[in-house]
């Protein structure tokens, strides 16, 4: 898998499911993540 990736986001509840999830991909060897907030 990917040590570092980039996960662009915005206020959606979709979204927050998304980040709230990120953690568990540690488990697949991910240690950094950059999120990027959409422009309002």
């Amino acid at each position: 898998m990917f040590k570092r990736f980039i996960v662009a986001t915005d206020l959606s509840p979709a979204s927050f499911s998304v980040v709230s999830c990120l953690g568990g991909l540690k488990t697949y060897g991910a240690e950094q993540c950059l999120l990027i907030p959409a422009p309002r």
